[in-house]
């Protein structure tokens, strides 16, 4: 069963797509099978690599890394049944890159998930979003790594995981 994780921002520029196409990469790389979901209108993780929306369902991200796969889509009335399978796939990791906007579809799609990273800016209003998703999302974790089990109270970030994974930072994944 994969783990879903969303990257999620109420503004653009926090870095949002960056981070999740440099995570799905290191997953990757790190011998995960994981897929990248480009949930953004604008579809830029999906352009990293010249692929348009209307040529694919799914196709490969990098030449060099085989288990990696990316997708474009959108936040329509069936994504959480497309959440669902994705869950149920061979995948072991599913990163989702989220638009920097929030509505009833993202705010849905949010609570289905197994971790939201919620980056932010430095500069003036930068914590305001992450302060907003913390508060539509008081049950789910919000924080900056992978937690071994989400929910149980183990507070160990992906970076601490390190050691216990080989140095990936992916454990318990």
């Amino acid at each position: 069963m994969a783990k879903i994780v969303a990257f999620a921002s109420y503004k653009g520029g926090t870095g949002k797509t960056t981070l999740a196409y440099n995570m799905v990469e290191r997953a990757g790389a790190a011998g995960l099978r994981a897929c990248l979901c480009d949930y953004d209108p604008q579809h830029v993780a999906a352009g990293f690599e010249r692929v348009r929306r209307d040529q694919m369902s799914c196709g490969r991200l990098s030449p060099d890394t085989p288990a990696l796969d990316v997708m474009a889509a959108d936040l329509g009335p069936d994504m959480l049944e497309r959440l669902d399978a994705l869950r149920n796939s061979p995948y072991k990791l599913v990163i989702c890159d989220l638009p920097g906007a929030a509505n009833f579809n993202s705010t849905r799609f949010l609570d289905s998930v197994d971790l939201i990273l919620a980056p932010i800016t430095a500069g003036p209003g930068g914590p305001v979003g992450g302060g907003r998703i913390r508060l539509a999302h008081e049950t789910g974790p919000v924080g900056a790594g992978l937690r071994s089990q989400p929910g149980s109270g183990d507070q160990s970030a992906a970076g601490n995981d390190a050691e216990s994974s080989g140095g990936t930072g992916f454990a318990g994944v």
